[in-house]
């Protein structure tokens, strides 16, 4: 660990420090075009008002194509680093046993439409995602991408779910469509499609499933292993869907493990978070059908 948060400190520095001296730069360029725009003005005003006019508004254009060219090199320049952030710490994670044939696509996400047949939400708008890794859990194919989900909510947009989403392949496609949701209070209680029904219910946790009786192909270790999570401020519920021949596990995370840190340093305890859970993940993995 200690190694990756090196590294990841060392890009930190380096875009921070290009951050801040592109900003002061740009400072000062924008300060002397506007000076010279003024003294221009001041100069020519009595003695030639037209030329006074053309030069100003040549210097307006100026400032305009220069405001432009630097915030869109500004903006390439995060990406690349927001995506050399994603490269690190998924060669960490996901680079030794029990993972193998990893590849890591920094740029891509998880399906909108796949995200909407999971039926986790309604109303959905839009997602926000990136950060896909695909291979194999021991012997199980895989794939995780960060995932912000919008949703409609009479006039309003919100997020309605912001973390990881893993999906794993089945040996065996199951009958039905599954939800297990483990949540902290009655705040973080989900409510399902009316289709659904209701299973298992009791404090933190809801079983919902298309099939009248459930299914048993979900062993008690599965939902075991869901339990062992730990739900706090850094991870607010967890939710397996099991449908056809996958599983997704939804994991709610916050902020300090989700986003991408530039003005403060890594934290140390939001990577060793993710690292423990990722074991729990590993476990959950193998018992699936």
């Amino acid at each position: 660990m200690n190694e990756l948060i090196e590294k990841l400190e060392t890009e930190r520095q380096r875009f921070l420090k290009l951050f801040k001296t592109t900003k002061i730069v740009n400072n000062v360029v924008l300060t002397l075009i506007v000076l010279g725009m003024g003294a221009t003005f001041l100069w020519l005003m009595e003695r030639n008002l037209n030329l006074a006019l053309i030069i100003v508004a040549i210097l307006i254009v100026v400032l305009f194509a220069y405001s432009r060219i630097v915030k869109s090199w500004l903006g390439r320049k995060a990406y690349e680093y927001i995506f050399a952030f994603y490269r690190n710490a998924s060669s960490h994670f996901y680079g030794d046993t029990p993972f193998t044939d990893v590849e890591i696509l920094e740029q891509d996400g998880f399906d909108f439409d796949e995200f909407v047949s999971l039926r986790v939400l309604s109303n959905e708008t839009s997602i926000i995602t990136r950060n896909k890794v695909i291979g194999k859990l021991d012997r199980r194919p895989f794939a995780v991408a960060d995932a912000g989900v919008r949703v409609q909510k009479e006039k309003l947009i919100e997020v309605a779910f912001f973390g990881k989403i893993f999906s794993f392949e089945l040996d065996t496609p199951i009958e039905g469509h599954h939800i297990f949701h483990r949540f902290r209070d009655k705040e973080g209680a989900k409510t399902f499609a009316e289709d659904f029904h209701l299973i298992e219910q009791e404090d933190g946790f809801t079983y919902v499933s298309t099939l009248e009786k459930g299914t048993s192909s979900i062993k008690k270790a599965t939902l075991k292993a869901l339990d062992a999570f730990k739900l706090d401020d850094n991870l607010l519920d967890v939710t397996l869907v099991v449908k056809d021949a996958k599983a997704y596990l939804l994991l709610s995370y916050d902020e300090g493990i989700m986003n991408v840190v530039y003005e403060q340093p890594t934290k140390e305890e939001s990577l060793n978070r993710f690292a423990s859970d990722l074991k729990l993940i590993s476990d959950l993995a193998d018992t699936l059908p």
